[in-house]
């Protein structure tokens, strides 16, 4: 197991998958490196947490039963709010990213226990001026 390595500065990050032990995982080790996360199972959930703070970035995963992460993105835009997305696949391989890139999302991000992509996906936001 790798080191947690503190962030250079911190985000403040949504998650939105329905799978809660993953959501766990999620949370428990980004806040270890400094992000504050919260994560929700449904999109009316993911709008409350937006309408009550500010949110640097929102993780969305691309399949959750009876929805799936684009129509998620798309509400999300819809309703006004602008921050990246990162969309989390099992099958990364098979994202179609610059279809996505429209809804700002600036990153498909392969679910597993090996955080270093997303956080390396993170370290990207934090160095944008």
């Amino acid at each position: 197991q790798s080191p947690v390595v503190k962030a250079e500065g911190s985000l403040h990050v949504l998650m939105i998958d329905d799978d809660e032990s993953i959501v766990q995982l999620y949370i428990r080790f980004l806040n270890k490196t400094g992000h504050k996360t919260i994560g929700v199972d449904n999109l009316p959930d993911a709008l409350k947490e937006l309408a009550n703070q500010p949110y640097d970035v929102v993780l969305v995963d691309l399949n959750i039963p009876g929805s799936n992460g684009v129509s998620i993105i798309t509400a999300i835009r819809e309703a006004g709010y602008t921050m990246p997305a990162i969309v989390l696949s099992g099958a990364v391989y098979n994202v179609d990213l610059p279809s996505l890139e429209s809804l700002g999302v600036i990153s498909a991000v392969e679910k597993s226990s090996d955080m270093q992509p997303l956080l390396m996906e993170l370290g990207k936001l934090l160095s944008k001026p």
